[in-house]
């Protein structure tokens, strides 16, 4: 018999070499052994055998001796190389391994040979799998009935043999029957009283005898009639505890100790375990689901950050003229990444001035980018027509202009850069602000997603063109979506009135991608429409108004994949754990509230913890950054990420001065720099990785049990560990259905 074993994506032989699985048309001897990895274990596998020239066979793999037999096509007909596939199939999962080669060798000619049998479909194969279990069962009950009958039979009692040694003395066996009486002996000393004897039958009555002493109590009587109910007594002592009933026992097999349902389903039912956000799984219905969310920290804005000036953007806004200014109609607004907000209608020729004594040459390239001879690049988005960056032909000066009569409201984002072509625009300074968690939202629903009683009255709703507003008259939802995924929504209306409903893509960080829908349902009737989310969508924000007054009457099935033709209410149930304290990246537990913490924040303020200079370091004090782990596991604020490293022993952070001095000339400009942003509310904040997670306990824990059919675990942090126990009759249609669709 061949090995092969299965590891990852990897079919190897035993030694490494190819099979040989004997000469063409020979068949009904070889055989494979399949060996399973523990990533291969849950797999039902099925082997498909691509013969030499011919049309690939499949081959069902035992799933408990891990035999396959080699099927007679895999032979038949021409000599040559062949490969074997495996695939490994569960619920929501397939795995194909790579090839094996085997050989088929060459004969001369052998004709007469009988032609084989074709080898039965897949599902045939499975069938008569499950077919000869059960049959090796009955026989192997069938054989012990008739062991045991033989032996009551006595077939099993041979004659009699010579005697053997005297074996050591065994237990005492049960009493024999009595014996005849034999003669009387003399008279023994007086023994010790035995036990009472048996109550012999009544004799004769006797005279009567004066009263005796009371004797002890008999056995109680049959019942009475029921007499007249008495006044209540007073409250007796408490009895003594009833008998136990009968115990469960998990680690038994016992009719007086059964096993409780969940170890039943523990003991037949596969794991499950499934990870994302949203989950979708089928446990057993009933059983309790363990759910983890963990989440790693968020920072605002996109890109690397920086301080002022520290990226390729060097025009510095402090410069410009001024924080804000109105004139001719037109309102001009800085902004701290040096971009500048235009609105208005201009009245006169308006203009901001972005550089008032302008000393070097700009060569003319184009109307909105200009060189700096021999050193940077000047350019500017965000213009449109009557808007410009320009400068005076003296070339003193860097201003906007608005032309008279030009109504605009457009965000100039102007750059200085060194090199000679122009790049997309970037701010002056790029500080990224780093959040927590207080709380975690964990959500356990079936097949419709949409929670109508979660909705939000007068919540902020995107508009068209990205704008954020509130109405009195609007409510508002999310939906946490898998990215590139379809979804499906139904709309039903149930009174007079006309249903809005506005659906909006949003990225994991809830920022507006595109109004994708506006969906108009009118009473009687049922809106339906089938879609599917960008590759950046994570949720999906509903926006729903029906008059004046917002009311209730309608109805909302949001599903994955295609709308059902009935209506299916929402089934679900939220957990709300409050943390602690604000934890930056960690997990909780859902169902017992057990968490922990990994990774920490240092807010620094450039006073209490203040950098100094050591060699070739700029370091905090020891003791400052608790629990910190040696390296550069660290993200910052204002800082590209690693900027500053971890010392375990010390508990402190660390940066490297050849790093700083591209922003600062020593450690005391550093510090400057830092207390000054603390000063105006934008705190450099340090994030870093802990050595040992730190555990906590949130509080608003619950069980979560598991819904019959399709369960969704949806999450507002990161993701979602789902754990239980599969559904086998779902598992079993899923290989039903890949079964089909293989053949």
């Amino acid at each position: 018999m061949h090995v092969i074993k299965l590891d990852g994506y990897n079919a190897t032989t035993e030694n490494g070499e190819k099979l040989e699985l004997g000469t063409f048309d020979s068949y009904g001897e070889e055989q494979l052994q399949i060996v399973k990895a523990p990533d291969w274990g849950d797999l039902s596998v099925i082997a498909t055998f691509n013969p030499p020239y011919k049309k690939p066979v499949q081959a069902v793999v035992d799933s408990v001796t891990g035999v396959v037999k080699v099927p007679k096509e895999a032979t038949a007909d021409s000599y040559g190389v062949g490969t074997i596939v495996f695939v490994g199939l569960a619920d929501g999962v397939q795995r194909i391994s790579s090839d094996v080669e085997y050989i088929v060798r060459k004969h001369s000619n052998a004709s007469g040979t009988e032609p084989a049998e074709p080898t039965p479909d897949l599902l045939q194969q499975v069938l008569t799998l499950s077919k000869g279990a059960q049959t090796a069962a009955k026989n192997a009950e069938d054989v012990a009935n008739s062991v045991r009958e033989d032996a009551d039979n006595g077939k099993f009692i041979g004659p009699v043999g010579p005697q053997g040694p005297v074996g050591p003395q065994g237990a005492q066996g049960i009493q024999g029957e009595k014996g005849d009486t034999g003669e009387r002996g003399p008279q023994g000393e007086q023994g010790v009283q035995g036990v009472q004897g048996e109550k012999g039958d009544t004799g004769a009555q006797g005279p009567v005898g004066e009263t005796g002493p009371v004797g002890p109590k008999g056995d109680t009587g049959p019942q009475g009639e029921r007499g007249e109910q008495g006044p209540q007594g007073e409250v007796g002592p408490e009895g003594p505890a009833g008998k136990d009933g009968v115990q469960i026992d998990d680690a038994a097999v016992s009719e007086d100790a059964p096993w409780s349902s969940k170890h039943i389903v523990d003991m037949l039912c596969p794991p499950l375990e499934e990870s994302g956000n949203p989950v979708v799984c089928y446990p057993v219905a009933g059983y309790p689901l363990g759910v983890k969310a963990s989440w790693e920290p968020v920072q605002e804005g996109s890109g690397t950050p920086y301080p002022a000036g520290g990226g390729k953007n060097q025009l510095n806004p402090a410069e410009y003229e001024a924080a804000t200014k109105t004139i001719n109609g037109i309102t001009f607004t800085r902004l701290n990444t040096g971009e500048v907000i235009v609105n208005g209608t201009a009245t006169g020729t308006a203009i901001y001035v972005l550089i008032k004594n302008f000393s070097y040459h700009i060569s003319l390239s184009t109307d909105r980018n200009w060189s700096i001879a021999g050193e940077n690049v000047i350019s500017a988005q965000g213009l449109v027509s009557g808007v410009t960056v320009t400068r005076p032909s003296d070339n003193t000066a860097l201003y906007v202009r608005v032309e008279s009569g030009t109504t605009v409201k457009t965000t100039v984002q102007p750059q200085i850069e060194k090199g000679n072509t122009p790049t997309a625009w970037a701010p002056y300074e790029n500080i990224r602000p780093i959040k927590g968690r207080d709380s975690v939202r964990v959500e356990r629903c079936g097949e419709n997603l949409f929670n109508k009683d979660g909705v939000s009255v007068g919540a902020p709703v995107y508009g068209e063109n990205g704008t954020i507003s509130s109405y009195k008259d609007v409510a508002v939802a999310y939906v946490k979506v898998v990215p590139g995924a379809q979804y499906s929504i139904r709309l039903r209306q149930t009174d007079s009135t006309i249903l809005y409903t506005r659906i909006a893509f949003l990225t994991k960080s809830k920022k507006f991608i595109k109004r994708a829908y506006m969906l108009i349902t009118k009473h009687g009737m049922e809106t339906e429409k089938t879609f599917t989310v960008s590759a950046d969508c994570e949720w999906i924000q509903f926006g729903l108004n029906n008059g004046e007054t917002f009311n209730y009457n309608f109805d909302v099935v949001f599903v994955a994949g295609r709308a059902p033709t009935t209506y299916i209410p929402y089934t679900g149930q939220t957990n709300t754990l409050t943390l602690p304290e604000t934890v930056y990246e960690g997990e909780v537990d859902a169902v017992n509230g057990e968490g922990q913490v990994t990774w920490k924040m240092l807010t620094l303020d450039g006073a209490t913890n203040k950098f100094t200079q050591s060699d070739n370091f700029w370091r905090m004090p020891s003791n400052s950054a608790p629990g910190v782990v040696n390296g550069y596991f660290t993200m910052c604020s204002h800082f590209p990420a690693n900027t500053f490293g971890g010392n375990q022993t010390g508990n402190y952070i660390f940066t490297r001065a050849n790093i700083m001095s591209r922003y600062f000339p020593d450690v005391n400009a550093l510090n400057a720099y830092i207390a000054a942003q603390y000063a105006a509310g934008t705190p450099v904040q340090v994030c870093y990785k802990l050595k040992e997670p730190v555990p906590f306990t949130a509080t608003g824990a619950q069980p979560l049990p598991a819904l019959v059919g399709v369960n969704t675990v949806l999450t507002d942090a990161d993701s979602a560990t789902v754990t239980g126990r599969a559904d086998p009759i779902k598992r079993i249609t899923d290989l039903e259905d890949a079964v089909a669709s293989q053949t």
